[in-house]
């Protein structure tokens, strides 16, 4: 069905890790790289895996009947963030890389109509954000630092979906994509979720934003420049 490969990009060489016909996808490498998280459907449900960078030392880190995914490691890769079924209705949850200890993000009752998405950790400390979904609320972002406590959220201004929410490399601020109708346009935040700005005015969609950090000129190109 589906495998995870590395390619070692000095000698163009390609080599499986997986072998599995029941599918294997999403991986996300821990910051130090000594960890590779996976989504695996090879015990007949969706679950996450965790294996070294080579392959090795393939394990389940996820025990229910339901579906496990879209795994996020935190900046300092002591958390993981993932979505999961296993109370009825799409969640985003938080544990340890070893699957220890997990609990749900949001603390409130839970309530099967709520649903939540895409998990985004801020590039430093234990800032997050995800999207959440309801009946009578089409989606907002909301924002959470699992240390301190924070709680902020972005919404749209009277109908609209958001999602795709991306932190910038210094995490001052936070992109996302607004859906009004057949208009998909990304905007800008900051990271407390106020103050939302337009950055795309083009007519057809625009999708899953990015972030580039600004890198100095190399060397040879700062000399030809002087």
């Amino acid at each position: 069905y589906r495998d995870i490969f590395r390619l070692d990009r000095a000698t163009g060489r390609v080599r499986a890790l997986t072998n599995d016909p029941e599918g294997n996808f999403r991986p996300v490498v821990s910051p130090r790289g000594d960890w590779v998280v996976f989504g695996s459907s090879r015990d007949s449900v969706s679950e996450l895996y965790r294996m070294r960078p080579d392959g090795s030392a393939q394990e389940r880190i996820t025990h229910t009947p339901r579906d496990e995914w879209g795994a996020r490691w935190s900046s300092d890769g002591g958390l993981l963030a993932f979505v999961s079924d296993r109370d009825g209705s799409d969640r985003v949850y938080l544990s340890y890389p070893d699957g220890r200890e997990v609990r749900r993000l949001s603390e409130e009752p839970f309530d099967p109509h709520v649903m939540e998405d895409v998990p985004a950790w801020a590039p430093q400390g234990f800032g997050i954000a995800w999207v959440r979904r309801t009946r009578d609320d089409p989606s907002r972002i909301l924002i959470r630092d699992v240390t301190t406590g924070f709680r902020g959220e972005v919404r749209a201004r009277g109908l609209g979906s958001l999602d795709d929410p991306a932190w910038s490399p210094d995490g001052r601020y936070l992109a996302f994509t607004l859906t009004r109708g057949d208009s998909v346009q990304v905007y800008v935040a900051r990271a407390d979720g106020t103050r939302p700005t337009r950055v795309t005015h083009a007519p057809g969609p625009n999708w899953y934003p990015v972030w580039l950090a600004e890198r100095a000129p190399p060397a040879d190109a700062a000399r030809a420049a002087r």
